[in-house]
């Protein structure tokens, strides 16, 4: 019995041209983007910004046929970051609470006053 002299080649030819075998490709950066929460109110007074920006949002809600128990409780909460803006009493970053939206809107719909009347009187004093 003799040694082969040549080791066993298969039938199969090599997969030099393969895409297993192609050249790695460079490490790219992945870019994560962050989704805004809620549009940014844009105004020269950020806290005025913030009342219209709250009213125009319920423009869009149909009007509850009745108050219910939890109008009462409910709140939003919108957060500003104006680093262009800053004052002594008024800081670039505050969060802004409002409370019962639908109740004041109530509120206003009874004693007839308009919502565009009601975003525009705090700038005029």
């Amino acid at each position: 019995m003799g040694v082969p002299d040549a080791p066993h080649r298969s039938a199969v030819p090599p997969r030099a041209h393969s895409a297993c075998a192609a050249k790695p490709r460079p490490k790219q950066k992945q870019k994560r983007f962050v989704p805004q929460r809620l549009r940014v109110p844009r105004a020269a007074d950020p806290l005025l910004a913030v009342l219209c920006w709250g009213v125009s949002e319920l423009s869009h809600v149909p009007p509850p046929v009745m108050l219910l128990p939890d109008d009462f409780r409910a709140s939003s909460k919108v957060k500003v970051n104006n680093h262009l803006f800053n004052r002594e009493n008024l800081p670039g970053h505050f969060t802004f609470k409002e409370y019962c939206p639908q109740v004041f809107r109530n509120l206003r719909e009874r004693f007839g006053i308009d919502d565009h009347d009601y975003q525009v009187r705090p700038q005029r004093q």
